[in-house]
């Protein structure tokens, strides 16, 4: 996603590579294809994973991932 076209080459002298990387990582967790009624995942089986996000002691970023009983 980040790896090429306009984003990578804006940011190319500024963001380093980890950076990417971690924005990558996010919003691979963050953005999920499935069922809002349901939810459950587009195939039907798994439920949908959300994750919260919470900033500890300054540059470290702690995740919960949690579901919703179906």
């Amino acid at each position: 996603m980040f790896s090429t076209g306009n984003t990578a080459r804006g940011f190319k002298a500024t963001a380093k590579d980890e950076c990417r990387d971690s924005v990558k990582y996010v919003l691979e967790r963050n953005i999920v294809h499935g069922d809002a009624l349901s939810l459950k995942r587009v195939d039907g089986k798994a439920p949908i994973v959300f994750s919260q996000w919470s900033p500890v002691n300054g540059s470290m970023i702690k995740r919960w991932d949690f579901t919703f009983p179906v």
